[in-house]
């Protein structure tokens, strides 16, 4: 097609017809137009152009064009499609369009809706002990709206061992009565009572401070993140929790033990004795050496 058809004189049958889709990183706008052709020769249409009347994809009065692939045969009526992409940011709103294809000028307008979302990086934190411990989380509003991450929050912890420590709770009736005065019920009030006891106090406090609040469209803050992880939790067990931020999930585990390091301060002690049994085998024809009977 050229830019301009007077020769061909093609009319809208139907008028354009748009709306956005979102996806995963990008907006698409898709739209259609029924074009009618009365004359008697065939009307190829390979451009059109689009102005951008409220700066959503250019700035506002601005153009781009558009390749396009449309044949209207002569005395009938085609549905020619049109397709581009809006940006991933494009903030919430009404926006209008008017497309050219020859001489023919429509107006199109779509409704781009809010699409909150963000990615956390790390997604996982780790407190080692209690008391108040300092991490830093990256976050990117992935969205096309404001996105605040800020403030204090309680976050209650699950127990890894909750059924078992609830079981032995339960099943400690059996030593302190007869087993003729235990019952079901009396075995689940006990096993409720010790679960509940043991997640009491199982509440993190933590504090998120961004550097950029709120987070436009786009843009990457670095949040510092402060966790305060109460001393009374039992050092036996290891205790998780998850914070729902927007669309993103951040997890915590917190292990109040000291496995890790004192696995690396022993590294070169273990290596050679240690693994299977942790004892030296007696050298060959040696007598084994036992302790004296009292």
């Amino acid at each position: 097609m050229q830019d301009r058809m007077p020769s061909y004189g093609l009319s809208v049958a139907e008028a354009l017809d748009a709306g956005p889709r979102p996806e995963v990183r990008r907006l698409r706008c898709r739209a259609s137009m029924v074009l009618a052709n009365p004359g008697d020769q065939r009307a190829v249409i390979r451009t059109a152009r689009v102005r951008d009347l409220d700066g959503l994809r250019t700035e506002p009065g601005g153009s781009f064009q558009l390749r396009v692939a449309g044949v209207v045969p002569p005395f009938a009526s085609a549905r020619l499609p049109l397709g581009f992409e809006l940006p991933s940011t494009a903030r919430p709103g009404h926006y209008r369009f008017e497309v050219t294809i020859g001489e023919l000028i429509e107006t199109m307008s779509i409704d781009v809706p809010a699409r909150p979302g963000l990615r956390v990086t790390p997604p996982l934190l780790i407190v080692t002990e209690p008391g108040v411990s300092a991490h830093r989380i990256t976050v990117e509003n992935s969205g096309n709206v404001e996105v605040s991450v800020s403030g204090t929050i309680a976050v209650p912890l699950d127990d890894e061992l909750l059924v078992c420590r609830s079981l032995r709770g339960g099943l400690a009736l059996f030593d302190e009565d007869e087993e003729v005065d235990v019952t079901a019920g009396r075995l689940l009030v006990r096993a409720a009572r010790t679960a509940h006891d043991a997640l009491a106090g199982a509440i993190l406090a933590m504090s998120f401070t961004s550097d950029i609040d709120p987070i436009p469209p786009g843009a990457t803050a670095h949040i510092d993140v402060e966790i305060d992880a109460p001393a009374s939790l039992d050092p036996r067990t290891r205790y998780v929790g998850v914070v729902p931020i927007l669309t993103a999930t951040l997890g915590v585990v917190v292990v109040s033990t000291k496995v890790a390091s004192v696995v690396g301060a022993t590294d070169a002690s273990r290596s050679k004795g240690v693994g299977r049994s942790g004892s030296r085998r007696p050298a060959k024809g040696a007598t084994p050496h036992r302790q004296a009977s009292t």
